[in-house]
Order: C-alpha cells, then sequence, then structure tokens
C-alpha cells in the first residue's frame, strides 16, 4: 500500500524564503554595489508577507547585510540571519526542499552540483545539512537524498502535477541513465513511497 507524499505548491503558506546575501566569494563578487540594492528590494517585499531566512557567506558579508537592510521600510521582525558558507547566491537550486509525508514536514537534502559542474559548489551542497545541524530549520524529519537535482528545476501545483525539464534533469553531468530512472525517482520521492 502506498502512503502519500505530497509536495506543497510555491504559492501554499510557508515558513520562511530562504535568500543568500551576495558576497565576494560569489559571481557577484564583482558587482555588490549594483545587486545588493536589488537584494534589499526583494527583503523588503518578502517580509512584507512572510519571513526571510537570510544566508550569509561570513561576517562581513553579515554586517553589509544588516547594514543595507537597516531601513523603516523593512520588517525587521521578519529577517532571520545566519552564517552559512555558500559558493553562489541562487539557494533555490541548493537549498531544502519539503514534502509532508501526511501532515508532517520532511525536508529533503538532494545532491547539488553546480549546474552540471558548471560552478563550484562544495559549499552549496552543504547548505542544507549545515541549517539542521544548526537547528535554523524547524524540528522535523531530515532526509539526504543521492540524487543530483535542483530545487529550482521542480515545478508542482500540489496535487500531484511535477514539471521539469529534460534538459535540465538529464543532462549528462547529472549522472541520471534515462528519462524512466528520472521520472520514476521524482514520483516516488515526491508523492509515493
Amino acid at each position: 500500500m502506498n502512503s502519500l507524499k505530497r509536495m506543497p505548491a510555491e504559492w501554499e503558506q510557508q515558513d520562511a524564503i530562504i535568500l543568500t546575501w551576495p558576497h565576494h566569494a560569489s559571481d557577484w563578487s564583482g558587482s555588490l554595489p549594483l545587486i545588493e540594492p536589488v537584494y534589499k528590494t526583494l527583503v523588503q517585499q518578502i517580509t512584507r508577507f512572510e519571513t526571510v531566512l537570510l544566508l550569509c557567506h561570513d561576517e562581513k558579508t553579515l554586517a553589509r547585510a544588516k547594514k543595507s537592510l537597516a531601513s523603516p521600510l523593512i520588517n525587521q521582525q521578519r529577517i532571520l540571519f545566519t552564517i552559512c558558507k555558500t559558493d553562489d547566491v541562487w539557494a533555490r537550486d541548493y537549498g531544502p526542499l519539503t514534502i509532508y509525508a501526511g501532515d508532517i514536514p520532511l525536508i529533503l537534502d538532494f545532491n547539488f552540483n553546480g549546474w552540471a559542474e558548471k560552478y563550484p559548489y562544495d559549499q552549496d551542497n552543504l547548505v542544507t545539512a549545515n541549517l539542521i545541524e544548526k537547528k535554523i530549520l524547524k524540528e522535523t524529519s531530515y532526509e539526504p537524498i543521492d540524487f543530483i537535482i535542483e530545487g529550482g528545476s521542480v515545478e508542482t501545483d500540489g496535487q500531484g502535477t511535477l514539471l521539469t525539464t529534460r534538459s535540465c534533469l538529464l543532462q549528462p553531468k547529472r549522472y541520471h541513465s534515462n528519462e524512466t530512472e528520472v521520472e520514476d525517482f521524482l514520483a516516488k520521492t515526491l508523492y509515493f513511497n
């Protein structure tokens, strides 16, 4: 008998949005004065409605983020700062995916390989485990998944429909053997056990 698992849709209620503040060791290093105001606007808009978990690469990045976000237009109560080393800033691809097994949230930690080994990824691949170890993510179940995926490559309506692209998941450096393997694995991992 199958036990129902469900990956919620993006528009469903969530506890927080994870963002990584641009930093000197990322691909934005030469453009920090240009990109930080964009991130400030993102945080300002998100905190109107929900919490932002803001990953900061190091103490220097944390100080820059706090200085930039010190504004009466930003709901400071809805920002959770933490130091967490990253290679890049696109947390959606390397951060956790949450599914529900019944009513219980389950944090999945897929492997990430820097967009098919195009960019450094060692620190990005450890983000979810680091957030669990620091007890920043809610008390819940945690499951490392030995399967390479980018979190942003999967979209769902929360009702069992999952969208992705062949060009992303079947890219040779993601090491999946074929389309059927990927479909079966995602269906089993994200929807049925």
